[in-house]
């Protein structure tokens, strides 16, 4: 906790509690906190935990593949940008939503 709070801030540490405080509630959609079972606020605190987690056992914040694929778009992008034609075939997004799909 101490770690977290030195590292992360206060809000961050504030965001945790209120997320583990979840598990109290018989329904937590209904308690007070519920509203961070909304897909907006579900989504930044699970980025958030994950950080915190990965880093707290010595890991990077962001998850190589996730690094990778920022990178990979970043790049693309700046290729489209100077003009190189054959960044125009290369669809990441297409493709990952294509790889992702159950068989």
């Amino acid at each position: 906790s101490s770690g977290i709070n030195a590292e992360y801030g206060e809000d961050l540490k504030r965001q945790l509690q209120e997320a583990f405080s979840l598990l109290a509630y018989r329904d937590p959609k209904s308690s007070p906190i519920g509203y961070l079972l909304h897909p907006n606020q579900r989504e930044q605190l699970c980025a958030d935990l994950n950080s915190a987690i990965l880093e707290s056992n010595g890991l990077p914040r962001q998850p190589p593949l996730e690094m990778a694929l920022s990178q990979t778009k970043n790049t693309v992008g700046r290729m489209l940008e100077e003009g190189l034609g054959a960044a125009a075939y290369c669809g990441l997004d297409e493709f990952l939503k294509c790889s992702l799909r159950p068989q």
